[in-house]
């Protein structure tokens, strides 16, 4: 039997262990919910001490992120190579990797600014990251605290340990449990839609990545790419006109540039399909 497939260990219980594996999920995903309002709340305290902002996001994220990593290591008592296994990867399933990453990344940023330009933005705040951006930080140094950082400590957690405790159910049920989860505390974090459909759907592939592969380290790379792109095109922005990014939250889409969104957004959808279709098939389960 494949791990992950059935429920068939429990002789004929399927019904009841799902029940109780959702129940288990749900209990712990109220729990993280607690932690993620409490540890806000201390990160507020640390703000009104007049600690730098920055520096105020990233202790909240490693603790939103490593605290429950840290207690489920302890708790479950196994091996780390069991809990977040690193099984061998041959070099073309890297390369179709890598293409699915960019392909994906390019494709979710092209077609949220196409849908953004026509529903409009479902937040008037400026994020965090682009106020990051205008205080002056250089990139290295975003990059390495909310890009390496939240790379490893969130694919750690949502798809070593989440994956592990779904790991009874269908790869399908797993996934989608997978994305929504990842998707929830990420809007938690960052309100808004599009926050919401990009993790949701991220969450999604990179679950089916990390179940394909069983290397914990091929969701972390994924998840580092889809940041490479998305800060460093912040950046780029920045560089290429001051303000640009503000400029394009806060002002109308022209209709040309929502066509060639959706234009590019296709073409990289596609180009993602068929990569995705050739490597479940070159792929070993």
């Amino acid at each position: 039997m494949k791990e992950g497939n059935d429920l068939s260990l429990f002789s004929g219980r399927k019904n009841y262990a799902e029940n109780i594996y959702i129940g288990k999920f749900f209990v712990g995903f109220i729990a993280y919910i607690l932690l993620v309002h409490t540890v806000f709340n201390f990160t507020n305290l640390i703000s009104s001490l007049e600690i730098s902002e920055i520096w105020g996001v990233f202790m909240f994220e490693v603790f939103v992120y490593a605290v429950p990593i840290v207690v489920y290591v302890v708790l479950k008592k196994e091996s780390l190579k069991t809990l977040f296994p690193c099984e061998p990867v041959k070099l073309k399933t890297v390369l179709l990797l890598l293409g699915l990453a960019i392909s994906s990344s390019l494709a979710l940023s092209t077609l949220m600014v196409a849908i953004v330009g026509i529903l409009g933005h479902s937040s008037t705040d400026i994020p965090f990251l682009i106020q990051v951006i205008g205080d002056g930080y250089p990139f290295y140094v975003v990059f390495l605290l909310f890009g390496v950082s939240t790379a490893i400590l969130a694919e750690l957690l949502f798809r070593g340990i989440v994956c592990n405790e779904l790991k009874f159910f269908n790869l399908r049920k797993s996934a989608i449990i997978n994305g929504v989860f990842f998707a929830s505390i990420s809007t938690f974090l960052v309100p808004s839609v599009e926050v919401a459909i990009v993790t949701l759907v991220s969450g999604f592939l990179l679950a089916y990545a990390f179940h394909y592969t069983k290397n914990i380290f091929v969701p972390i790379a994924l998840h580092l790419i889809h940041a490479v792109i998305a800060i460093g095109s912040a950046y780029i922005l920045q560089e290429l006109e001051e303000n640009a990014v503000e400029y394009i939250m806060f002002t109308e889409t022209a209709t040309e540039d929502i066509i060639m969104s959706i234009i590019t957004g296709v073409f990289f959808t596609i180009i993602f399909v068929f990569l995705a279709r050739k490597f479940v098939r070159n792929i070993t389960i």
